[in-house]
């Protein structure tokens, strides 16, 4: 009997365990599910609720995902580009050439004459120290259609006690109707005190051009001048009374900026009669000197140039 009891209790005891371990695993398992639900209602929580307090109102959800809309509209892609400036191309370029007597000794008048025609020269301002070959040359190119400017080049002109003797003898036996100028490429700041009598000098130039001028203008032909780039606005200003057209020697500039610079007064006293001359030396190739010419012209905003001279540029083209 007594074995029979003890063995109800411990029946009893192990029911009361089983209960309360099954208690525990259920409140367990509850447990668990109701962190799990936690965690799904916060993952599909509306996005307002943990997206950050400045996020723009142009944010909007799909799927959950949030996805951000630009307010500002992206303009559409060009197909083609801006359209650039247009640069005179070389038949736009309208070019002059110096030819100095040289050239008559270095080359045959035939290839001179080609040569100005292969590249496209409106007019050669040519030396007069070789009468003979000027007077051929000139009634060649009169044929062709290529004005020709009769050039002096004599420094000690500017110094001559008699100029309109001296324009009479360079004049004489040349055919003047066929001149579309005379050209003075007289230098004063060459002499060896020109820059202590800089101002006497160039009273002595401005005469010269008053009576050359006066003397042309008799016989109907124009007169065109060669001059640097730093002679004085008051000199400049007399210059253009007097000349109908002013080639300016911007020799040894290679900056856009300092081109115009240089230019820019006289430019500004009369920009038609105003025309650029270069030359061959300041480049080693020829397309360099072109690619120039073209920016340069661009810049200066005229079409006119003047090249020196046709035996330095024969040599830059791979010419002897």
């Amino acid at each position: 009997m007594t074995y029979i009891n003890s063995t109800k209790k411990y029946m009893a005891l192990g029911l009361v365990l089983s209960l309360v371990f099954c208690l525990v695993i259920f409140s367990f398992i509850k447990t668990q599910t109701a962190v799990a639900s936690t965690v799904r209602s916060t993952k599909t929580a509306s996005p307002a609720r943990i997206m950050p307090t400045n996020v723009p109102k142009s944010v909007r959800t799909v799927r959950s995902v949030p996805v951000v809309i630009p307010t500002q509209t992206i303009p559409p892609i060009k197909t083609t580009p801006p359209q650039a400036p247009q640069a005179p191309t070389q038949t736009q370029i309208n070019r002059s050439m110096y030819i100095w007597s040289s050239a008559f000794s270095n080359y045959t008048m035939s290839y001179i004459e080609q040569y100005l025609a292969t590249n496209n020269i409106s007019t050669a301002i040519v030396s007069s120290s070789n009468k003979t070959a000027f007077k051929q040359l000139l009634a060649d190119l009169y044929q062709r259609g290529t004005k020709v400017e009769l050039m002096i080049g004599n420094n000690n002109f500017i110094t001559d006690p008699n100029p309109v003797a001296y324009l009479d003898n360079i004049l004489n036996g040349i055919d003047t109707t066929k001149l579309s100028a005379v050209h003075l490429d007289v230098e004063p700041y060459t002499f060896a005190d020109y820059h202590s009598r800089e101002q006497y000098y160039q009273n002595l130039y401005i005469q010269l051009l008053q009576i050359t001028k006066t003397y042309l203008n008799q016989r109907g032909i124009s007169l065109t001048v060669s001059i640097p780039v730093f002679y004085p606005e008051q000199t400049l200003a007399e210059i253009y009374k007097q000349a109908d057209t002013v080639y300016v020697m911007a020799y040894q500039i290679t900056s856009m900026n300092y081109l115009k610079t240089r230019l820019q007064e006289e430019l500004a006293l009369r920009k038609e009669k105003t025309i650029p001359a270069f030359r061959a030396n300041d480049f080693t190739t020829r397309a360099a000197f072109e690619t120039y010419l073209t920016n340069a012209m661009t810049t200066l905003g005229t079409s006119k140039v003047v090249l020196h001279d046709i035996g330095r540029f024969m040599v830059l083209d791979g010419g002897q």
